[in-house]
């Protein structure tokens, strides 16, 4: 996996900036020092596809019940992020990455193992897309215009890297189900 600095050297000077936690927003965070350490050294994009966006939660509500009116129990939870439906993206006690569905009781939905994959991931997304779109055109991702080679690609670095967030109820998972459902048509 990449390290903090090879990952903000391969985002490069994106339009998408990358957003870095202040330390003492991960200071009393149950999270694991190379999780801790990639938030605070590269951080995150502040928006990414699939309709991510990363930072820091606001001073005055920083835990999820603090945002939510969670019981005490989500506190576990350190929130990173959110995606295109409200729901926060959060590192979990055992440092994995997921979203929690807050139209389905909090439950948890699979990202990827640690914050350094999750990077590394949203980085070849991101070149995936841009990929396509220089291929195919702008509508290339949406249209289901993905060359099978790129597809590959993708999925052969995602099982190496975190085979669980292949599996079908995962973030990753969806998506490369919705590239073959594009391209049948439904």
């Amino acid at each position: 996996m990449l390290t903090p600095a090879e990952f903000e050297l391969a985002w490069g000077d994106d339009l998408i900036p990358l957003v870095a936690f202040p330390e003492d927003h991960l200071r009393d965070a149950a999270v694991s020092e190379e999780n801790r350490r990639f938030l605070a050294e590269a951080g995150l994009p502040e928006d990414a596809a699939p309709f991510l966006s990363f930072g820091p939660p606001p001073e005055d509500a920083r835990t999820l019940p603090e945002m939510w009116g969670l019981p005490a129990e989500y506190a576990k939870y350190t929130v990173i992020g959110g995606n295109g439906s409200g729901d926060p993206i959060v590192v979990m006690p055992d440092g994995a990455v997921a979203c929690l569905n807050h139209d389905d009781g909090m439950a948890e939905m699979y990202i990827n193992r640690n914050v350094p994959v999750l990077a590394e991931t949203l980085l070849r997304f991101r070149n995936l897309i841009a990929e396509a779109q220089r291929i195919g055109g702008p509508g290339a991702y949406w249209d289901a215009a993905v060359p099978a080679g790129l597809q590959r690609e993708f999925r052969d670095f995602l099982f190496a890297a975190d085979p669980r967030a292949c599996e079908p109820d995962t973030l990753w998972g969806a998506e490369m189900r919705g590239w073959e459902s594009r391209q049948a048509g439904g």
